[in-house]
């Protein structure tokens, strides 16, 4: 299945790495395997995907996007809006370099009904099984965390969601020509879906209140399809609510310094270390989280319960506090 997907998704601008995490699997194939191939055994869905992107990272390619897929899906062509080559794969990266976006996916035939129509549409909920990241955007989003492993696989994406809802809340697109479908679910271990635990959890390592207004602070489940809307000021200086609408990255920065986030949170702490490990140095022009490289932040290990439990709490009702009242006003 792994040659089958380099095989697939590989092209003159694009390359391919697959990794196998079954049992004895990496034995199996050793006589032939494909340098491309990686294996890791009794890996969780997050290990598994940093370890791909580790091997992205450390192959130093100059890529615009990494683009994380599971291999139980589908690409297929949908819809036509000008852009399609038959080949739903090279559509996809058609769409990419037409709009360059922070962050991207395909339909998912779970969640699409509600974008009939559109091109390109913001979804707040975006499923893991198709997602690509660009190269700028890479050291907020990305490593996935494995802080919720042993309690669900999916809670890594909540992070993802939220984040880019906060900092590319116009620029996290879906492209609807393409639709991601598979046949299989529910094979993930850990599977708990108690969505407040991942927000407040990831809440916390925002710093500027305007980060709060694309992210819903109530508890819900299932997350919500649709985007929140967002004050606008519009030609007349009139300050309206409305839905956001896509748009193209044009001269706008994906990269960020902490001064936007706060790079002591575990969350980031554990990016940082994560990227380093990779050998970051093929994106060189991208600066990593200042704080910590002096021993400025408490030791990991010291507050990670503090995090997960009692100060995030406290944080996270003046945050609520403030979102209403600007709602209101």
């Amino acid at each position: 299945e792994g040659t089958t997907w380099i095989h697939k998704v590989s092209s003159t601008n694009s390359d391919c790495l697959a990794l196998v995490w079954g049992k004895g699997e990496a034995s199996r194939h050793n006589a032939t395997a494909h340098p491309n191939l990686l294996f890791f055994e009794h890996s969780s869905w997050n290990t598994g995907r940093n370890k791909l992107l580790r091997s992205a990272l450390r192959s130093g390619g100059a890529y615009l996007y990494l683009i994380f897929l599971d291999g139980d899906m589908e690409l297929v062509e949908y819809e036509d809006y000008g852009l399609n080559t038959g080949n739903a794969y090279r559509t996809f990266e058609r769409y990419l370099l037409e709009w360059e976006p922070a962050v991207a996916s395909p339909g998912f035939f779970m969640h699409v009904k509600d974008f009939k129509g559109q091109e390109v549409s913001i979804p707040y909920n975006f499923d893991a099984i198709f997602n690509a990241i660009h190269r700028d955007a890479i050291p907020l989003l990305l490593p996935y965390t494995t802080q919720w492993d042993r309690r669900s696989w999916w809670y890594s994406q909540y992070s993802v969601i939220v984040l880019s809802a906060a900092f590319f809340n116009t620029r996290r697109l879906q492209f609807n020509a393409v639709r991601a479908v598979n046949g299989e679910s529910g094979g993930y271990v850990e599977r708990e879906d108690e969505w407040e635990r991942p927000l407040i959890w990831t809440l916390p390592a925002l710093k500027k209140p305007g980060q709060l207004f694309g992210v819903p602070l109530t508890g819900h489940s299932p997350i919500r399809e649709h985007p929140l809307e967002i004050p606008q000021i519009g030609g007349d200086g009139e300050v309206a609510w409305r839905l956001p609408v896509p748009e193209k990255k044009g001269n706008a920065s994906y990269a960020l310094d902490s001064s936007e986030y706060d790079a002591c949170h575990p969350l980031f702490q554990g990016k940082r270390a994560h990227l380093l490990e990779a050998g970051w140095q093929g994106f060189r022009d991208i600066p990593v989280a200042e704080r910590g490289r002096d021993n400025s932040c408490e030791p990991l290990q010291g507050i990670e319960l503090c995090w997960a439990n009692v100060t995030v709490l406290w944080q996270y009702e003046p945050a609520t506090i403030f979102y209403s009242q600007i709602k209101n006003a």
